[in-house]
C-alpha cells in the first residue's frame, strides 16, 4: 500500500489510517503514507509515495539550481502525489525575500503539473496568505503540523487552505487541540512528521476532541485525500 500514484488513491480501503506527513519509511500494516522527500539533501524514495520539495532551510544553497532539476525530475515521478514540505520560516537566517523566491517557484511549478502543495510555516502566515493571493494558485495548498491559534486558523481557512494535525493534539491544551473543530471536515489530515509516535495514537486523540467515531474519522480523511487527486 505504500508504491502507489495519485491515479491509484481512489484504491485505498477504508479502514486504512491515512500519515499525511512523514519522514518515517518503515511500513505498518493497514497504513498508507506519504514520505517527505527533502530534494538535495537525500535520496528519492523508490517504493513509497512521496512529496518533493527544497526545504525553506535550504534556499540559499549555491546549488539550488541543481536541486530544482531534481525536484522537476521528481515530481514527475508516478509516485510523487505532492510537493513540498517547502515554504516559509521566520526563524532562520535566510531573508524572507529569498525563502519567497524559492516557494513561489513551487507554487508555480505545482500549478504547472497540478499536484497539491504541503506547505511548512513558521511565523510568516501573513507573507503565506499573501502570496498565494497574489499567485492564485488552483491546486490545494496544506499546512503541515498545524500548532497556531484560532485567530491565524481562521485567516487561514477563510483563504482556503488546508489543514493537517500532527503530534500536537496528543499535548494537553495545545493549539492544534484547540484549533482542529474550527477546521472544516473538508479540509485537514493527519500526519506523523518525524515523531515516533503512530499514525494510528494521532487518530484517537483527533476521535475524542471532535467526539467522532473512528470509522468516520477514517472515511473523513480518505474521503479529503481521494478528492484532492480527483
Amino acid at each position: 500500500m505504500t508504491n502507489i500514484s495519485k491515479k491509484e488513491v481512489n484504491k485505498i480501503n477504508v479502514s486504512t489510517f491515512i500519515d499525511f506527513h512523514t519522514h518515517h519509511t518503515t511500513e505498518q500494516e493497514g497504513v498508507f503514507f506519504i514520505k517527505n522527500h527533502i530534494v538535495g539533501k537525500e535520496e528519492r524514495p523508490e517504493n513509497c509515495s512521496f512529496s518533493a520539495g527544497i526545504h525553506p532551510w535550504f534556499t540559499d544553497e549555491k546549488n539550488i539550481a541543481h536541486h530544482f532539476s531534481l525536484l522537476k525530475s521528481d515530481a514527475l515521478h508516478r509516485n510523487c502525489l505532492m510537493f513540498g514540505e517547502c515554504g516559509l520560516d521566520k526563524l532562520i537566517p535566510i531573508s524572507m525575500e529569498r525563502q519567497l523566491e524559492v516557494f513561489s517557484e513551487h507554487i508555480r511549478l505545482a500549478e504547472e503539473i497540478q499536484k497539491p502543495i504541503v506547505v511548512h510555516c513558521v511565523k510568516a502566515f501573513s507573507e503565506l496568505i499573501a502570496l498565494k493571493k497574489k499567485l492564485k494558485p488552483s491546486v490545494p495548498m496544506i499546512i503541515h503540523g498545524y500548532n497556531n491559534n484560532a485567530s491565524i486558523a481562521k485567516n487561514l481557512i477563510s483563504n482556503g487552505f488546508y489543514f493537517s494535525f500532527g503530534t500536537a493534539l496528543l499535548q494537553e491544551n495545545s493549539n492544534a487541540q484547540k484549533t482542529i473543530s474550527l477546521v472544516p471536515s473538508s479540509h485537514f489530515f493527519l500526519e506523523t512528521d518525524d515523531k515516533t509516535e503512530k499514525i494510528e495514537t494521532i487518530y484517537h486523540a483527533a476521535s475524542t476532541i471532535l467526539n467522532v467515531e473512528m470509522s468516520f474519522l477514517k472515511k473523513n480523511i480518505l474521503k479529503n485525500l481521494q478528492k484532492m487527486f480527483s
